[in-house]
Order: structure tokens, then sequence, then C-alpha cells
């Protein structure tokens, strides 16, 4: 090895340590958030912060024929969540896909909620959003169990 060790010195040996070094932190490097995760978390935000003008801006123009308005947005967000309280807990979220729609999924407890809630967000493929669901999520799903208090 004497022989090897005289062909790597100085600053040929910190390179041969620095490359291995690089690989490694590549890869334990954080994993890329799924873009459907992170939209799909902004715009619960913006649902349950009141911040309606930004989410309507978001719209398909089927979603805006169903809210016609902001404020009909903002009247149908107050009357199906004016009894749940705030948020309780970590939620459980999941991405999916169907065809081209993204689906985001968040099912969570509730402060004043007897049951979980679920949250799904459906996006198209101009990011456009095409869908809202929110409601309880029934007694019998799974998403129940997984989101019972442990």
């Amino acid at each position: 090895m004497l022989g090897c060790r005289a062909n790597f010195k100085g600053s040929d040996m910190r390179k041969m340590v620095l490359i291995p070094a690089l690989a490694i932190l590549a890869c334990t490097a954080a994993p890329k958030t799924e873009p459907m995760l992170e939209q799909g978390r902004l715009y619960t935000s913006w649902l349950f912060g009141g911040r309606f003008a930004q989410l309507y801006a978001k719209f398909s123009p089927e979603m805006q024929r169903t809210f016609p308005s902001v404020g009909e947005l903002a009247s149908f967000v107050s009357r199906t969540t004016r009894d749940l309280g705030t948020e309780q807990g970590t939620p459980s979220e999941q991405v999916t896909s169907v065809g081209e729609t993204r689906v985001y999924s968040r099912t969570a407890r509730f402060e004043r909620a007897d049951r979980p809630v679920e949250v799904q967000w459906t996006v198209n493929r101009a990011g456009q959003v095409t869908g809202l669901l929110v409601h309880p999520v029934p007694p019998d799903s799974a998403a129940t169990r997984d989101s019972a208090p442990r």
C-alpha cells in the first residue's frame, strides 16, 4: 500500500475524500416534497384562514360558476366550518392522481367535531382548482381509524 499512498498526496488526496463525502450528502438530502402536497396545504390554510380572494383566483371557470363570487365562497366556508373549531393534532395527508387530475386529501380532527373531517382538493393540469370537498369522515372509514387519538 505504500506505493499507492505515494500516488495520492496533497490536493489529490483531499479530492478523493471530498468526492465520497459529497456523494453521501447527495444521497441523504431531504426528499423533495410533492408539489400537490404543498399546494393542498396552502389552499387549506387559505380556506380556514379566510383568504377567500386568493383561493377564488385559483378556481377553474366551473368552480367559479359553483361559487359565483368570493362572498358566496366565504358564506359556504362559514356554514361548513362554523362548528368545527380549530384543527387538532397532525393531519393525515395523501396525494393521488385520477387521469390528469391531482387530488389532495387531508383528514384531521377538529376541536368540536365528533369525527375526523376530510378536506379534499382536485386540481387540473393547468393548476386550477376543479373541486373542493369538506365533510365528516364516515365512522366506518379507514381514515377515521387512522386519525383516531392515540
